[in-house]
């Protein structure tokens, strides 16, 4: 099987010493005794390949590097386990997606080019936003998943927004697709949706930038790349570097983790720009005197994303941030050894992942009173472990953005 033998050569699965460190700090490991990165490559150069690759496996890594990081023969194991799923992919195989595939289905109605979105509703008037200007703030999936897991923030502050980034003429909006909430519950979560937007846009302004917004901006691709839909991910690439060239685009601001990682480093197309985590920029800021905070005595940790973290070795702007804001305590484990909120690209969201999240929840409250992170998608995975009716009472804690916690402190 020729994409099983590229997985294994490409991402150097070869050199393999079966020394076990990854599985030692693998978080599915310790909760899954049958699933262990090194396992997986001893699976994929002995077993069947097409019965194994029908499995949960391959499904299973979070993909956040904990184990690369240790591994004494440089074996690229979450890159191997995407490759491992593209090649699941071509064989029928697509994974579980949770939410009814809800999520997915909306980044490939994106990949049409003919697709007009109504995705800039969220723009409220005391916003200052450039029609020509050459730095662009990156909303991604925001709109979307305000519409999928938010609550009453899009319907606050005048905005306007009536959650249907997609028009009813091309295809129907994704307050139908989530069935006006998460399917999951069956009531929205506490996630702050466009709120993240409407901070990350007041920040900017108040360091003196005043970003771009495009209105049919494509989702980054971030899930479909590591679910293995190499297609699909190329075709949304496409389209947003198109509109990066054609809009003129020289920087590109994002308040999301995963977006950063797959526009800095994923993406074909966008070479000679400049791709910044708005951590990166506000710290900047922040010591050039273009902003500042009044710090509040607000005991906050913090949880470094994967692609945030590890994936892009960004651990010390959201740091600086944290602590001119707030009064920063560290968790046991942060960054390169943080752990992953539990749950990859919308696969897998069992009891494995909830017990990771819970977890961490505990962590995280025995130090502060909110737990922050640069990834919206983490905090959805929190307040989805928190709404469970049977959630330990001592490990609900507050989970908010980094550009909330910000925007709090401006003076």
């Amino acid at each position: 099987m020729d994409s099983l033998e590229n997985a294994l050569r490409e991402n150097q699965a070869y050199l393999c010493l079966s020394c076990g460190k990854c599985t030692a700090v693998c978080p599915i490991s310790r909760l899954d005794a049958g699933f262990s990165p090194r396992r997986m490559v001893e699976r994929a150069l002995q077993d069947d390949a097409e019965e194994w690759l029908g499995g949960e496996d391959v499904w299973k890594c979070l993909t956040c590097l904990r184990c690369s990081e240790l591994c004494p023969a440089d074996v690229r194991f979450s890159e191997f386990t995407r490759d491992l799923r593209a090649a699941a992919r071509a064989q029928g195989d697509p994974g579980a997606c949770t939410h009814g595939d809800a999520i997915f289905t909306w980044m490939r109605l994106m990949q049409n080019p003919d697709l007009k979105q109504n995705r800039l509703d969220w723009v409220t008037e005391d916003l200052q936003i450039s029609g020509d200007g050459d730095t662009l703030y990156f909303v991604g999936c925001l709109p979307y998943y305000d519409a999928m897991f938010g609550v009453g923030a899009r319907h606050s502050q005048g905005s306007g927004c009536d959650c249907r980034p997609m028009t009813s003429q091309v295809t129907p909006s994704v307050e139908n697709l989530a069935g006006n909430a998460s399917p999951l519950h069956g009531n929205a979560l506490a996630f702050e949706g466009v709120e993240i937007a409407w901070n990350t846009v007041r920040l900017l302004n108040r360091a003196g930038i005043v970003p771009r917004l495009l209105p049919d901006e494509r989702c980054c691709g971030h899930d479909l790349l590591w679910a293995g839909d190499y297609e699909g991910f190329h075709r949304l690439a496409e389209l947003n570097a198109r509109m990066f060239a054609e809009a003129g685009i020289r920087r590109i601001v994002t308040a999301c983790a995963e977006c950063y990682r797959t526009l800095s480093m994923d993406s074909p197309g966008i070479a000679g720009v400049e791709v910044l985590h708005i951590s990166q920029v506000l710290a900047q800021a922040a010591r050039e005197g273009r902003i500042s905070f009044d710090r509040q005595e607000l005991p906050v940790t913090f949880h470094d994303p994967c692609r945030l973290g590890r994936h892009t070795g960004e651990y010390d702007a959201p740091r600086e941030l944290l602590s001119a804001a707030a009064q920063l305590c560290e968790m046991e484990r942060a960054r390169q050894r943080a752990v992953c909120c539990g749950t990859s690209v919308w696969t897998q969201c069992g009891q494995t992942a909830k017990a990771i999240q819970v977890e961490r929840l505990g962590e995280a409250a025995a130090r502060a009173q909110v737990l922050v992170t640069a990834c919206p998608k983490c905090q959805i995975h929190f307040y989805c472990a928190m709404d469970d009716p049977e959630a330990d009472e001592a490990k609900k804690i507050e989970v908010r953005d980094l550009t909330t916690v910000l925007a709090k402190a401006l003076p």
